[in-house]
């Protein structure tokens, strides 16, 4: 039986394949129908942001389903059971930060442990209607352990996306694709980030995933909000983008995958 987070790595084949349906009847009408262009190119647009939001969403959801069904909260992570018990401690009135509240949750820890406690997406940071921007990715990662995602993948090779040709990039996100496929067939995951190369000497520079993040959110923002009639983005430009959303989606599921495995591995 495959693994939620690896059906959910299927079911982005299928997402995406509607916004290739979009781009493909869009390039079909370039220069032939403006009109229908341009209204093709702003709904693949919209398209490609909000599966991008929802396989996120659903990433989160799928990865802790795996955890409650093929290990324990006691086998998890520190953070996750910290994240987990933080929003029952939190809604008191004692500082997040405090001594005391930071006591509380290890005592609450202990006692989930010894239960059969189970993991809810509801606790977990991923509010609906918020733009899926880089810190907001950041906030997520971490409640998983991962600590500045942005920045670990700016000292990886991908920060090369900005500079590869297309045709380069769909080969680099073939490859992620059929890696994260493999690797997330059975719990635990075999996955891990040493295709990424993380360079942690390698000097701070311009985070440009970051930029082309918002850029893109921006566009998705004007396009519903009407304040964009006129196309900033054809056919050309929203199918690279796609893209460099899937690669950055297959980045942000190797990192959680590393952070769903059990602390002591499960044995066969």
């Amino acid at each position: 039986m495959s693994t939620f987070i690896n059906m959910g790595l299927v079911s982005l084949d299928k997402r995406l394949g509607e916004v290739n349906l979009i781009l493909e009847e869009a390039e079909s009408n370039f220069e032939v129908n403006d009109l229908l262009y341009k209204a093709l190119c702003r709904s693949a647009q919209v398209l490609l942001s909000a599966h991008f939001e929802g396989y996120l969403k659903d990433l989160v959801k799928n990865s802790l389903e795996d955890i409650n069904q093929y290990s324990s909260f006691k086998d998890s992570n520190f953070f996750l059971k910290k994240r987990l018990c933080d929003y029952f401690i939190s809604a008191g009135k004692v500082e997040k930060s405090s001594k005391e509240n930071h006591q509380r949750t290890l005592e609450l820890i202990e006692v989930f442990d010894s239960l059969q406690t189970k993991f809810k997406r509801e606790y977990f940071f991923y509010s609906d209607n918020k733009n899926p921007k880089a810190s907001v990715l950041d906030k997520v990662a971490e409640q998983f352990g991962v600590k500045d995602f942005f920045k670990q993948l700016k000292k990886s090779n991908l920060d090369l996306i900005f500079s590869n040709t297309n045709a380069e990039n769909i080969n680099v996100c073939l490859s992620m694709k059929n890696y994260l496929l493999a690797t997330t067939e059975n719990y635990p995951f075999t996955t891990t980030l040493d295709f990424l190369e993380i360079d942690e000497l390698k000097i701070d520079s311009d985070n440009l995933w970051d930029a082309f993040l918002s850029n893109l959110l921006k566009r998705r923002h004007d396009i519903a909000h009407g304040t964009e009639i006129d196309n900033s983005a054809g056919h050309r430009t929203i199918s690279e983008d796609k893209v460099k959303v899937e690669i950055l989606m297959y980045a942000f599921t190797a990192f959680i995958c590393t952070k769903t495995n059990p602390e002591v591995q499960l044995t066969t």
